[in-house]
């Protein structure tokens, strides 16, 4: 017959009892069945005091413990305080039961057993607000609540707590107390929101056996004081909002305190255990050494989500052979290793240890998932693997290592460890397995890393980076990979004499730092198809593959082979500031044997006589485009010749390609200051050259830290190996685009100053042809166009210039018959220069001032005159061949004179026409000026004084058309002149290199306009014209005027 019993409180012997309900409802008889309990049951079912027995519920049977009930344990009971032990059936508590535990022998509050049943379901159910209070001081181990499920198959044990389910200790407690502990098979246990299980040693225990799991699930808002220690076959649910926090200023964890580890959450011999947690702290109290999180041996399985890691020694896992372990932590915020606390402090141990039996055992596995962990702290490693297992011996009394050969899988994705500085690190020999380390979505490790033990590490970097040294001291193999947008900054060192390291940089991938090998395992180096590797090499193979580059280091290296694909580049890099140039070496061949063409890039100093040397001891076979650029100062002296490239047996023969062996990218020349090399083989066949001239004042390549210049391009004897020309050398043109640019920047002064001098005239022929008026005030604007040709520097070039003058002048009579008029003018004016060369190009300002006067008699006859000064400032970018650049800038005086004289004969009919002679001298000063410091060539250039002296004819006819009164009219004008020039001067001299620029012989210059005078005061005019020479042509010219008259 089934039971259900309920708690009374007897008030005159102060006994609570248990009531069956069928009982209390048939009135109280001698038949009603009556349960006695000793203290009382962990949802607030608490017995008397003195009695024997716990209270023992049968199957099927039901007891009831009211709400609002307050119990107190005491010690001297048999079962030792024990306040609830139910064999079958159930116990329901209500809302709102205290327990106050006490006592030196009391060690369990609620003590709740199920394991005789073999089947069916026994439960314990309270309601919100249970609380119990601990103040055992008792130094065995004591629990709050001791849970244990049946251990038999089919027998289910449920334990159930609502809301706020408080287990703390009170001011009296001492000793081993812990909160809570879950055991056995089959037991599922719910706590709800807003939990709080405080130990003085543990706050949760819970651990199942083979057969059958223990289960924990725990509510929002939860918080453990103490250690949460899972152990095998146990499953630990924790919803959001958890806290677990270590109280290190006791004896916290004592319990499980494995060597000086007392972790806030742990996982000890967990095989088949799991831990699920949402949004939860982990944290110590005071400054302390525990470990935060804490796993070992045979196969916990915890996972953390959005969890909060506070002080402590980080991350701990240990693995036996024969189990594996999965840990898996995201959104994580961990500040460890406090100043407070440790100056440094590992984030993630794994410790690989080996099998404790006899037996040998198949190796276990740690699988380590970190995603989106943020970590702050005073540094330590980011992941620290080591083997700490060891047996005793008693014949000997020492201690003997096992090796491990466990493996471990780390994967850290989107994890910032750049805080922990001493990287990733496998420290024990005893560490014989392998470790697969995965680094992806923007992890970034600091302190690179080290093998120093037995085992082998694979590494992946994808979108991820690695400062730091990758580092093989052990004996077994390191296997690294950099993939799209993964990045190694650091050397590459392998000091193994049994374990290879691989390196292996893939497309999008880049590694930054110096291959080292310093044992006698191999260091292999694998640039693939769009990967990028800078960094210098010694005593290695080297293969760049397609589409992929090698950048040398800040050093020479030296390599066994090298092999390139394709479209693959060998780049020397940039050199250092004080120009250290490099030597990229093999002792063996160098081949490109794919098709296609493979990509050197180069630096020189010509100027210095010195650049990167490639230098191959064997057969240098294949196709090679070379670009080469020249850095720094300039060449100053013509016919040198510098090598690039040096061969031991020459060039193989090609069979499938045709042309040069060796080409240079773009034009097969290279500038350097004023002088150009191009690119030659020498006699012997196994050198190229760069050579100016005929090449006779030949220099070395190669680094200046290789000072046998590899053994090819240094004779002991002869000192550096002279240029030796081929046969059927042909020197060829010597001098650079910068030369030439500079050649035109002078001609193009000359020619915009000789056409500003002009326009001044065309002011008085404007000025005579209106009529004299006593006073004018006017406004000019000028534009020239000018094409200046091949012959005057060797290609031709345009200037374009626009001038605006203003002035005024003043008529007096000075005869009967003559007036003269004099005036004054300034002008401003901006040049723009297309040289035509690699898209060299510049720009000038024009400043002008001057006098000018006319004298013109009544018979016609006139002479016009005019002084004017000038500074012209000339802003230039030269660019050569590659498209570097060379910047400078010049500037100038000059002052000109002009006198033109004529006559005018005046037809009946209004026409007129006037011829005349044209004399004008042009003086202007030279300059010394450097290319600007940060220039592809540093030169120091001289420009020579230019003096040109212009004479020839002059026509003007025209005529006045009258509007309707004598002060309004229009004039048609058209000018013709022809004059000759001879110039003197000019030169550019800079390296010991001449450019004269030739403007000499003859221009013939036409423009067409029309005059309006307005009314007797206003007039504009306008004009369009043109002209060709033997030096430079007027493409075009326009001018535009204004003057006003009073």
């Amino acid at each position: 017959m089934n039971h259900i019993y309920k708690i009374v409180f007897n008030k005159d012997t102060g006994q609570s009892v248990a009531v069956s309900e069928f009982a209390k409802g048939a009135g109280k008889t001698g038949s009603n069945k009556t349960k006695k309990i000793s203290l009382a049951l962990a949802c607030g079912l608490v017995s008397f005091s003195g009695l024997a027995d716990s209270l023992s519920v049968g199957d099927g049977e039901l007891v009831v413990v009211e709400s609002g009930s307050s119990y107190v344990t005491s010690s001297g009971s048999e079962n030792n305080g024990n306040v609830w032990y139910t064999l079958g059936g159930g116990i329901e508590g209500g809302d709102n039961i205290t327990l106050t535990m006490g006592g030196d022998d009391v060690l369990r509050g609620i003590y709740a057993v199920n394991n005789t049943v073999s089947t069916g379901t026994s439960s314990v159910t309270v309601g919100n607000d249970f609380t119990i209070i601990n103040n055992i001081n008792n130094d065995s181990a004591s629990y709050g609540a001791y849970l244990v499920g049946n251990q038999k198959d089919g027998a289910v044990s449920n334990f159930v707590f609502g809301d706020r389910l408080t287990i703390k200790t009170g001011d009296d407690a001492s000793g081993r107390i812990a909160a809570m502990r879950i055991a056995g098979s089959n037991t599922n246990t719910i706590i709800g929101n807003d939990a709080y299980l405080e130990g003085l040693a543990n706050a949760l225990t819970i651990s199942g056996n083979t057969q059958g799991m223990a289960n924990l699930s725990v509510g929002n808002n939860s918080t453990f004081v103490g250690m949460v220690l899972g152990q095998a076959n146990s499953n630990i649910e924790l919803a959001s909002g958890a806290t677990i926090i270590l109280d290190n200023s006791v004896t916290a964890g004592e319990i499980f305190k494995t060597g000086t580890y007392s972790p806030v959450l742990l996982g000890l011999n967990g095989a088949g255990s799991r831990f699920v947690a949402s949004d939860i702290s982990l944290k110590l109290n005071e400054v302390g050494e525990p470990n935060d999180l804490q796993w070992r041996e045979n196969g916990a399985v915890i996972r953390l989500s959005n969890n909060n890691m506070r002080t402590g020694e980080g991350v701990y896992s240990e693995v036996l052979g024969e189990y594996d372990q999965i840990m898996v932590l995201e959104g994580v915020d961990a500040q460890i290793g406090t100043e407070s606390q440790l100056n440094k402090a590992d984030f993630l141990q794994v410790v690989q240890s080996s099998h404790r039996s006899s037996v040998d055992a198949e190796p276990g596995h740690s699988y380590i998932y970190l995603k989106d962990v943020n970590i702050s702290s005073a540094g330590g490693h980011l992941v620290y693997i080591v083997n700490d297992d060891f047996d005793y011996i008693e014949s000997s009394g020492d201690y003997n290592y096992q090796a491990s050969n466990n493996k471990a899988t780390i994967i850290l994705d989107n994890v910032d460890g750049s805080a922990q500085t001493d990287g990733i690190y496998l420290e024990s020999s005893n560490v014989a397995g392998l470790t697969t380390i995965e680094l992806i979505n923007g992890t970034k490790v600091s302190g690179g890393v080290v093998n120093d033990s037995n085992g082998s590490i694979d590494l992946t970097v994808e979108n991820s980076l690695v400062t730091g040294d990758v580092v093989n001291n052990g004996e077994g193999d390191v296997v690294v990979t950099v993939n799209d947008s993964g990045i190694v900054v650091g050397n590459v060192v392998n000091n193994s004499d049994t374990g290879a390291l691989d390196m292996t940089v893939n497309e999008g991938g880049s590694w930054i730092g110096d291959a080292v090998k310093g044992g006698e395992a191999d260091l292999t180096v694998t640039v693939n198809e769009g990967g990028n590797w800078a960094g210098t090499g010694e005593n290695i193979g080297l293969w760049v593959k397609q589409n992929s580059t090698y950048t040398a280091g800040d050093k020479s290296s030296s390599f066994t082979s090298i092999k390139m694909d394709k479209n693959s580049t060998l780049d020397f890099g940039s050199p250092a500031s004080d120009f250290a140039f490099k030597t990229i070496h093999t002792s063996g061949n160098m081949e490109q044997t794919d098709g296609g063409i493979a990509n050197v890039r180069m630096n020189t100093n010509l100027g210095l006589g010195k650049g990167d040397l490639l230098s191959v001891d064997g057969q240098m076979a294949g196709k090679y485009q070379v670009d080469v650029r020249n850095r720094g100062k300039a060449a100053t002296k013509a016919n040198g010749a510098l090598r690039i490239i040096k061969t031991g047996t020459g060039m193989a023969a090609q069979s499938t390609t045709t042309g040069s062996d060796v080409t240079l990218a773009g034009n097969q020349y290279r500038d350097s200051g004023m002088l150009r090399y191009h690119l030659v083989k020498d006699a012997s066949g196994t050198g190229y050259w760069l050579v100016n001239g005929d090449g006779s004042e030949a220099s070395y390549g190669g680094g200046d830290d290789d000072l046998a210049k590899s053994g090819q391009a240094f004779d002991e004897q002869g000192g550096f190996d002279a240029f030796v020309a081929g046969e059927g050398f042909v020197a060829q043109k010597a001098t650079s685009d910068l030369a030439h640019t500079l050649q035109g920047a002078s001609a193009a002064q000359t020619v915009n100053l000789l056409d500003q001098s002009r326009n001044i005239n065309k002011r008085m022929d404007n000025l005579r042809l209106s009529g004299i008026q006593k006073e004018n005030v006017w406004m000019n604007y000028y534009h020239n166009d000018a094409t200046v040709g091949a012959d005057v520097i060797g290609n031709e070039f345009d200037t374009k210039s626009d001038m605006v003058y203003l002035g005024g002048d003043k008529t007096f009579a000075v005869s009967e018959n003559a007036d003269l008029s004099v005036g004054l003018f300034g002008g401003v004016g901006k040049v723009s220069t297309d040289y035509k060369l690699n898209n060299s190009n510049g720009s000038s300002d024009i400043h002008t001032i001057g006098v000018y006067g006319m004298w013109l008699h009544d018979s016609g006859v006139f002479a016009n005159s005019s002084a004017q000064a000038f500074h012209i400032s000339t802003q230039d970018k030269a660019y050569d061949e590659q498209g570097e650049l060379t910047s400078y800038k010049m500037s100038s005086a000059a002052v000109s004179v002009g006198l033109d004289v004529g006559k005018r004969f005046t037809m009946d009919n209004g026409a007129y026409i006037e011829p005349m002679l044209k004399v004008a001298h042009l003086h202007e000063t030279g300059d010394r000026f450097s290319t600007d410091a940060n220039s592809a060539s540093l030169v120091d250039v001289e420009r020579g004084s230019v003096n040109a002296f212009q004479y020839g004819l002059g026509l003007n006819v025209g005529s006045t058309m009258v509007l309707g009164s004598e002060d309004s009219y229009v004039q048609p004008y058209l000018n013709v002149s022809l004059v000759d020039q001879i110039i003197s001067g000019g030169e550019i001299d800079s390296s010991g290199v001449q450019m004269k620029s030739n403007l000499e012989g003859y221009q013939f210059n036409t423009t067409a306009g029309v005059n309006w005078q307005i009314n007797k005061t206003h007039r504009v005019f306008a004009e369009l014209g043109g002209g060709f020479g033997e030096t430079y042509d007027e493409n075009f010219n326009v001018g535009i005027g204004y003057q006003a008259s009073f």
